[in-house]
Parts: structure tokens; sequence; C-alpha cells
């Protein structure tokens, strides 16, 4: 181990800086430290390509936000209010492999109004905050 300037311990006479030698290299395992060190130096090439193409990649996601941010979160908003519709029809039709005095009918009726119901407050909140949300598309737009 010629990296480092630690005493050697056979010219130790104290104990105490015997046993502090020994903890030292007991907790910090020196040994691995430089090998990881050691692969740092040896990799450094892959490590500048990774930064590269990811600040590349970075951009060119930017990019895109910049071009398609309002498609992206309006096709995300009537997305969630469909699935939440769709969900709550599907389970309104699921219902019909139940009996009606099966627990399971009242629990799919109720999934399937539930759903209906979030479905309708996320559009109101969406009618509500419109302006808002164009907003928002504005300003990523722009910092893109």
């Amino acid at each position: 181990m010629t990296k480092y300037c630690i005493p050697n311990t056979e010219a130790l006479e104290d104990a105490a800086l015997k046993k502090f030698n020994d903890d030292f290299y007991e907790k910090y395992n020196i040994d691995k430290l430089s090998d990881y060190i050691t692969d740092l130096m040896n990799a450094w090439e892959v490590m500048l390509i990774c930064l590269g193409a990811s600040f590349i990649i970075g951009m060119i996601y930017l990019i895109i936000l910049r071009c398609c941010a309002g498609v992206m979160v309006w096709t995300t908003i009537f997305a969630t209010i469909a699935i939440l519709g769709g969900g709550g029809y599907w389970a309104y039709r699921y219902r019909e492999n139940y009996d009606e005095a099966d627990n399971n009918y009242n629990y799919i009726t109720y999934g399937a109004y539930i759903l209906w119901g979030l479905a309708g407050l996320f559009f109101i909140i969406m009618i509500c905050c419109c302006n808002r949300i164009r907003l928002a598309v504005a300003i990523m737009k722009v910092t893109g």
C-alpha cells in the first residue's frame, strides 16, 4: 500500500496508536477504497461519454417538450377523464356477472358510481383551472 502515509505498526510503541491503526484499516477498508479510485481512473472515458450523451438527450427532450408540451398536458388530462369514465362503465357492466342479492354486486355498483364521480369532479376542476393550465403550458414551453 504505497498510496497512503500511515505509520508502521511495528514502530508504534503505544498500544492506543496500534489499536487506532488497526481500527482504521478495519473500518475504512483502505484496499477497497483504492480499488474504487482505480476503477474511476480506468473508466473516465466512459463516464465522459455518458455525460455528453445525457446532455444531448436532455437538450433533445427540452426541444420536444417545447414543441409538444400543450399536446402532452391536454392529452394526459383527457386520458385521465376517459380512463375514469371508462372504468366506471366497465364496472357498471361487470356487475351483471353477480346476482343482485350478492354483496359484490353492490360493491361494484358503488365502485362504478365512485369512478364516475371522480371523472366528473376531475372534469369540473379541469374546467375551473383551464386558464391556469394554459398558463402552465406556456411556462413549460418558455422554460424549454
